[in-house]
């Protein structure tokens, strides 16, 4: 009994000091970085009128109570990049309203995750118009971990998935503004594999749970 509370004791001291999760906005650059812990992650980002909203938790996982939940949200004139590090757990990251958020007069929404040792996944939805015209205004870069890194974008009467091995099928040729090349320049501990997709023009998504509602992760992005 002695050694199973011991056990249980150094099983709560190891979940409670997680590394700590982080949303961080560089106003200057108009940079927001959202940095994970070492367990899985889920990460909102919506759009409330000229508020930017961010969310980031990890499930709770059997009984214990160390739960982190930040929430942070500011205002923009324009977001140009947003970034998930992704550590040694599952890590979800998904988008809410990106068309409000660029009807609300943002350029462009750039949203990069670095895939860790988990299996990593990066929602961008519910897509919308935001391509109207042909300008390269929604760009979504994954950079592979250890795993399968799986890309989801939801089109009206249509979903493209792609994961290592069918991402080339899914992308089409990726175009860079100069805005944009930094990402290629950011600073890692090792050079990652690049993986960009370019979405297709699409029309406005009109019912798009009863549409998709048979994907299993898509419950993960409803609104609470």
């Amino acid at each position: 009994m002695k050694r199973l509370f011991a056990v249980l004791c150094l099983c709560a001291l190891a979940w409670t000091n997680a590394p700590a999760q982080s949303i961080v906005y560089d106003e200057v650059n108009q940079i927001v970085t959202v940095t994970g812990t070492d367990l899985d992650d889920e990460c909102k980002i919506s759009v409330d009128g000229d508020e930017f909203k961010i969310k980031l938790t990890y499930p709770e996982a059997d009984n214990w109570n160390h739960t982190d939940n930040i929430k942070q949200k500011f205002e923009f004139d324009e977001l140009v990049l947003v970034i998930f590090f992704g550590l040694r757990g599952d890590d979800v990251c998904f988008f809410d309203d990106v068309e409000e958020f660029v009807d609300e007069g943002a350029d462009h929404l750039v949203s990069v995750q670095y895939g860790g040792e988990g299996e990593d996944m990066l929602f961008g939805g519910p897509a919308s118009d935001y391509l109207d015209g042909g300008d390269d205004n929604v760009v979504d870069v994954l950079f592979g971990g250890g795993s399968n890194d799986t890309f989801v974008r939801y089109y009206i009467n249509k979903k493209v998935d792609a994961d290592h091995g069918t991402l080339e099928s899914a992308m089409q040729k990726p175009k860079f503004s100069a805005k944009k090349s930094f990402i290629r320049n950011a600073e890692l501990e090792s050079e990652p594999e690049v993986k960009v997709i370019k979405m297709p023009l699409v029309d406005k998504i009109t019912d798009f749970n009863e549409a998709e509602s048979d994907f299993i992760h898509w419950q993960l992005a409803q609104p609470e």
